[in-house]
């Protein structure tokens, strides 16, 4: 699939924007309750720091057509890992929501939020116990925000209704701060490709990354939290 330059222009705008993010205290206070794993310092760490997309990251268009309107885009993220890492979730959001807003536009918001509940539910009926990981791929905030309610609301139900299965999460801690569900997370296979190549030790590194993970958050926060 390609983006056309309306949605690569777009794109680096947005991405020039996420030098303006700010976390507030308002969700430091909310991050201290919610995630006691999250370390007093982590969280000075986290309430002063800020992307700076204009020295990390680099954006190109590669046209593949003659009339130059589509192409593929190379994207290349460079710097230190503790000032990078943060920006795989919002750059791959935004590229998704660049392709569904200019390219792939025969869609729109009307009955997701049915459609969400109505899975939901079935799922749940069925016992199934799951989490919601929409972010990466969502086509844009107000079509996550809308099934993660749908959600919520077949939740809600479910357990009115005695079904076994329950949404367990969303891994998107603004949702979760938002509708009063659990933050929940996966470790990334990123924490074990640094162990490995900083150790230089590849066969060990998964044991040796589980180890400083237990080191740093001590016994009973799971990788998956």
């Amino acid at each position: 699939m390609h983006l056309n330059r309306s949605a690569f222009e777009w794109l680096q705008d947005q991405i020039n924007r996420l030098g303006n993010i700010v976390v507030t205290a308002h969700e430091i206070n909310y991050l201290s309750k919610t995630c006691p794993y999250l370390t007093p310092e982590f969280l000075i760490f986290l309430k002063t720091f800020r992307l700076q997309p204009e020295t990390h990251v680099k954006l190109e268009f590669k046209p593949v057509t003659d009339g130059n309107e589509a192409g593929d885009i190379e994207l290349t993220v460079s710097g230190r890992w503790l000032d990078t890492i943060l920006y795989e979730i919002p750059l791959l959001a935004l590229i998704s929501e660049s392709y569904f807003k200019f390219c792939d536009t025969d869609w729109d918001h009307a009955g997701q939020q049915e459609r969400a509940k109505d899975k939901g539910l079935k799922l749940m009926e069925a016992g199934c116990v799951f989490s919601e990981f929409g972010s990466r791929r969502r086509r844009d905030y107000h079509t996550h925000q809308v099934v993660v309610q749908g959600l919520v609301d077949a939740n809600k139900e479910a357990q009115e209704r005695g079904y076994s299965g329950k949404l367990s999460g969303t891994s998107n801690v603004h949702f979760a701060m938002k509708y009063g569900i659990t933050p929940v997370g996966t470790v990334a296979h990123e924490w074990f490709m640094g162990i490995a190549a900083i150790t230089n030790d590849y066969k060990m590194a998964n044991e040796k990354a589980l180890q400083y993970w237990i080191g740093t958050f001590g016994r009973g926060v799971s990788p998956g939290f």
